[in-house]
């Protein structure tokens, strides 16, 4: 018969959503009652027994179901899991060729933490094979490469918002495209400077080669860029400045770096159904 030393033993009382007990299932439930702390360690019930320290173990109470305790797993899944190790995805010549390619990310639950990932490991994540997979969302997006498919990338990326609700901040739908050498709303003035047009001011030289015409509402005048796209709504716009570049701008111009919070357009609601 064991005997637990009263030295090493303390009580409480827990009100709730402080501590949980796990079945042989696994599942866990919220604890409330008396506790019993042996070593430092907690336990439910009013007394410190061998039934007590083998079926009432207590673990830290956790909110959401779907968020699994670190700590707790099983010793065999630490050794057979990975952390995510971040990658920054390069064009290959076959995806160029292609005109499209994909980007993988995943973010892990319990820390928040957003990751992009290569195509291996994002197959690791999908397999959900051990529960700590439980606690990663994991996203393919697909993307094009053609300045004219701004629309269909900016659709991707909202169909990957459901999954991971910051992943517009990691990935943006201009990534990797190539501009035209003349953007609509800019010249060029005989010794090669960057003008609006009709030559009223030069285009500030800090401002990249997508800098052009955007669009101020519903009404697409320049098809390239989505509806009510502009630098006025831009993340990076204060007061005519861009923060981005430190370059003053029009209200109504746009570039590839455009950026906001895809929740907050009132106009462009796009069906999401991407080609396949």
């Amino acid at each position: 018969m064991r005997v637990y030393k009263k030295k090493y033993i303390t009580k409480g009382f827990t009100p709730g959503e402080e501590w949980m007990t796990k079945d042989k299932k696994g599942l866990f439930t919220e604890y409330i009652g008396s506790i019993v702390f042996y070593a430092g360690n907690p336990f439910g019930g009013e007394s410190m027994t061998k039934e007590v320290q083998k079926n009432m173990q207590l673990y830290p109470f956790q909110q959401s179901k779907e968020k699994i305790l670190y700590d707790e797993i099983k010793p065999e899944y630490n050794r057979n899991f990975i952390e995510p190790v971040p990658y920054k995805h390069k064009l290959t010549d076959k995806e160029i060729e292609k005109g499209e390619y994909s980007r993988y990310f995943t973010e892990i639950q319990n820390t928040g933490a957003i990751c992009e990932v290569d195509k291996n490991q994002y197959k690791y994540f999908k397999k959900d094979s051990t529960p700590y997979h439980k606690n990663a969302l994991w996203v393919e997006i697909k993307l094009k490469l053609s300045i004219k498919a701004v629309g269909l990338n900016y659709e991707s990326i909202l169909e990957a918002k459901q999954t991971i609700k910051n992943i517009h901040k990691f990935v943006l739908p201009t990534d990797y495209m190539i501009w035209p050498d003349d953007p609509k709303g800019i010249d060029t003035s005989p010794d090669d400077r960057r003008i609006y047009e009709g030559g009223e001011m030069l285009v500030p030289t800090n401002l990249p080669k997508a800098y052009q015409e955007g669009n101020l509402g519903r009404v697409q005048t320049n098809k390239l860029i989505p509806p009510n796209q502009n630098c006025q709504n831009c993340v990076f716009y204060d007061e005519g400045l861009c923060d981005k570049f430190d370059a003053y701008v029009k209200n109504n111009y746009w570039c590839a770096k455009y950026i906001y919070d895809l929740n907050d357009d009132p106009y462009y609601r796009p069906k999401i159904k991407l080609p396949k």
